[in-house]
C-alpha cells in the first residue's frame, strides 16, 4: 500500500510540510521527473495529480504534471520518465471529420502517418506524441481514426515551436508535420481513436488539470497564511474534484457537476483576488499573467454542460 492512499492522509502531510520551499532551479522536465518519482513511491494513483499540483512552482507546471497524468491514465502509457502529447487539432478543430493526417499502408505492408497537427502542447519537450490520425472511411463516409503513438525523433517527424502564449509561457506548443513516418503496428492503439481516446480524454484532461492546479492553490492560500475560509473551500473544491475521478465521460451528473466546481473556483479566485498582495510578487505576477488557463476549453465545458442538462430533462 502506497504511504498516502487517502485524502485525508495526504492532505495532512501537505499541509504539515507546505512551508517548505526547497528553491531548486530546474528545466520544466527535470522537474516534473523528480515530483513523479516522488509521487509514484508514495500516493496512490487517484491522488498523483493532487501531489503534482502541490509541488508545483508555477501554472505552466501544475498543468503540465495533471496533462500527463491524465495520459497515462487513459492510453496505458507510462508517462514517469517522458512527456507525452496529445495531437488532434487541424485548423482550429478536433472534430474527427476535420482530421486529414492518414495513416496508409506502403507496398511491403509498411505502414505510414503523413499530414500536420497544428496546435500540439508540449511540442518542444515531448518524447511521445499520441496521433490521432484517419485510418480510412466507414460506410457512411464518415471518418475512421485511431490513435497512434509516434517517437518524436523518428525520420518525417517534424516540430517548429510556436511563440509562447501570452500564459504559461513554460508550456510550448508548435507545429508537427508526419513526413511518411513508418508506423510499428504495435503502436496503434485497438479500438476507436475518436471514441475511445481523443473524445474521453477532454474529460480525463479537465479532472486531472483542475486537481492539479487547485492543488497548486491551496498550497498558495497555505504558504501566504490566507483566510482560513479559503483555505476549507479549496479543500472542499478539491475533496469533490478527486471524487469525480471514476466517473465516465458519457455520465451526464460529471459535465453538471464539473461544469459548477470550475465556476466555484472561479468565485473562489474572485472573493480572495486581494490576498495575493501577500504573494511574492514574481509569483503573484505569474498568476494574474496565467489565470487565462481557466478559459481554455471553457466553450467546450459549457457546451458539455448544456448537453447533460437536457440529458437529464433538467431543462
Amino acid at each position: 500500500m502506497k504511504q498516502y492512499s487517502t485524502v485525508d492522509s495526504l492532505l495532512q502531510s501537505l499541509i504539515k510540510t507546505s512551508h517548505l520551499n526547497e528553491g531548486r532551479e530546474e528545466t520544466l522536465l527535470d522537474w516534473y521527473r523528480r515530483i513523479r518519482h516522488v509521487s509514484e513511491d508514495v500516493v496512490s494513483e487517484e491522488l498523483s495529480a493532487l501531489q503534482g499540483g502541490f509541488s508545483a512552482n508555477s501554472v505552466g507546471q501544475a498543468f503540465v504534471y495533471g496533462y500527463e497524468i491524465a495520459i497515462q491514465r487513459l492510453t496505458g502509457l507510462n508517462t514517469k520518465e517522458q512527456l507525452a502529447a496529445f495531437c488532434v487539432t487541424e485548423n482550429k478543430s478536433t472534430h474527427p471529420q476535420s482530421i486529414n493526417v492518414s495513416l496508409s499502408k506502403g507496398e511491403n505492408g509498411q505502414v505510414f502517418l503523413n499530414g500536420r497537427k497544428d496546435f500540439v502542447t508540449l511540442a518542444a519537450g515531448a518524447k511521445w506524441l499520441l496521433v490521432a490520425a484517419k485510418s480510412g472511411l466507414s460506410s457512411d463516409g464518415r471518418n475512421q481514426i485511431k490513435l497512434v503513438k509516434v517517437d518524436v525523433s523518428s525520420s518525417g517527424v517534424d516540430v517548429v515551436v510556436l511563440p509562447s502564449l501570452p500564459f504559461i509561457p513554460d508550456v510550448s506548443h508548435g507545429v508537427v508535420t508526419f513526413n511518411a513516418v513508418e508506423v510499428d503496428g504495435d503502436d496503434i492503439f485497438s479500438g476507436d481513436g475518436y471514441g475511445d481516446f481523443v473524445k474521453p480524454f477532454r474529460w480525463c484532461e479537465d479532472i486531472n488539470v483542475f486537481i492539479s492546479l487547485s492543488g497548486y492553490l491551496l498550497k498558495i492560500a497555505l504558504t501566504n497564511q490566507w483566510p482560513l475560509e479559503s483555505k476549507v473551500e479549496i479543500i472542499s473544491i478539491l475533496a469533490t474534484l478527486l471524487s469525480m475521478q471514476g466517473m465516465g465521460a458519457d455520465e451526464p451528473i460529471a459535465h453538471i457537476i464539473m461544469f459548477e466546481q470550475v465556476s466555484r473556483l472561479e468565485c473562489w479566485l474572485d472573493h480572495y483576488d486581494q490576498a495575493w498582495a501577500s504573494v511574492d510578487s514574481s509569483v503573484a505576477v505569474g498568476w494574474k499573467r496565467d489565470r487565462a488557463i481557466l478559459k481554455i476549453a471553457s466553450h467546450a465545458r459549457s457546451a458539455r454542460y448544456k448537453k447533460a442538462l437536457s440529458r437529464l430533462r433538467l431543462t
